[in-house]
């Protein structure tokens, strides 16, 4: 029988331990010679896809760094109760399944990764595939000892560049004045260790130093990818950081940076004919996924064949009688057919934008013959 996908990546994680660097001294980012001794990496396996949906988030700390499960725990707390694992990032790379398992990946330099690029292009598929990253120090200073590469770092995934690729060793406060999600809680952030950088690609500035450092900055998310945020320091013991570091890197693996969400409101019309059933997963928010689930349950055939849900671009209407049930949406019409669960993609530059839209199903009564039942809507205003 073929292992589990989780199984097999730690398996092999673990087997490779033999060939890891043991105790050889390697001068790291804070301009001391240090041991890089592998200990292992500590990992959960998933909660089975079943019990998915209510577990608590999973966030990789995985650190070119010793791991620190004190800020661990710290973390942890910040992002409502995640789990968060460590991964030895200075002597293995995680590859896309091991990832995979993950909500979200934080990760800075201290010694070297074991391979900067293949570590940067496994974050940036991650990312890909609806996954949130956490860049932190020394991941930009190509112009000292150690720092990331791979496609993480371009312009299309890191929110931020470094001009010089080098750090500022000297500290400056926290202005406080971040304003996205990431920055909620977050009042104090103190530390030597800071990258010199300037925006790049779509990134978003949240917040700077009093020195006129960025202190967070954040690439919005795109179509289905994961966010991607740049927190400019570091908690962990290592750095001797002081102040709401682990705030900010729990709040940044669990909250969506720049994202307003949209509204959905019920609608059932007039004529007390349609049965509901029709309700938001998520609020329709511009150029992400809007999630909706309908009701399978049949209620004049046997079976349900499929569900519909069609989004009327003619605005809304009621008291129009149609196939037995009420009408509460009016052409030209958008169709997304599915079996209750409906992922639309809602195209950019849509935000404000009111939309009404009305669920159906296609049941089937014994004979194959076909019924389509009109549900309730959901007036949308989109983020």
């Amino acid at each position: 029988m073929r292992p589990p996908l989780f199984a097999t990546a730690l398996v092999l994680c673990l087997s490779a331990a033999a060939t890891a660097q043991s105790g050889q001294l390697e001068e790291t980012n804070l301009g001391v010679l240090k041991p890089n001794t592998f200990t292992g990496h500590v990992l959960t396996p998933p909660a089975p896809a079943a019990a998915k949906a209510l577990a608590p988030a999973r966030i990789l700390y995985a650190p070119a760094d010793n791991d620190d499960p004190a800020y661990r725990a710290q973390i942890a707390a910040a992002a409502g109760g995640a789990t968060v694992d460590y991964f030895d990032a200075r002597n293995f790379t995680p590859d896309s399944v091991l990832l995979a398992t993950y909500d979200a990946v934080h990760t800075f330099a201290d010694f070297g990764y074991a391979d900067k690029v293949g570590m940067g292009d496994n974050l940036a598929t991650f990312v890909d595939q609806g996954g949130h990253v956490i860049l932190g120090v020394f991941t930009t200073g190509w112009g000292g000892k150690h720092w990331l590469e791979g496609a993480i770092m371009g312009p299309g995934y890191s929110p931020v560049a470094s001009p010089t690729g080098l750090n500022h060793y000297t500290g400056s406060p926290y202005l406080g004045n971040g304003s996205s999600c990431v920055a909620t809680g977050v009042t104090t952030l103190d530390i030597t260790y800071r990258d010199t950088l300037v925006p790049q690609g779509s990134g978003v500035v949240d917040g700077h130093f009093a020195d006129g450092e960025i202190a967070i900055a954040y690439r919005p998310l795109q179509g289905n990818a994961g966010s991607v945020v740049f927190v400019n320091g570091c908690g962990a013991f290592q750095f001797s950081g002081t102040g709401d570091w682990a705030t900010a890197v729990g709040n940044a693996a669990v909250c969506l940076p720049g994202v307003t969400f949209g509204t959905c409101t019920t609608r059932l019309g007039v004529m007390g004919l349609n049965p509901g059933g029709f309700d938001c997963t998520t609020g329709p928010s511009s150029g992400l996924t809007w999630s909706a689930q309908v009701d399978t349950t049949p209620l004049v055939g046997t079976t349900t064949i499929l569900t519909m849900v069609v989004s009327g671009f003619g605005g809304a209407t009621d008291n129009v009688p149609l196939l037995g049930y009420e009408l509460l949406c009016l052409p030209p019409f958008l169709i997304d057919t599915a079996n209750g669960a409906h992922a639309i993609a809602v195209p950019a530059g849509l935000s404000g934008l009111t939309v009404a839209t009305q669920a159906a199903r296609l049941e089937v009564d014994a004979l194959g013959n076909p019924i389509v039942v009109l549900l309730n809507g959901q007036d949308l205003t989109i983020g």
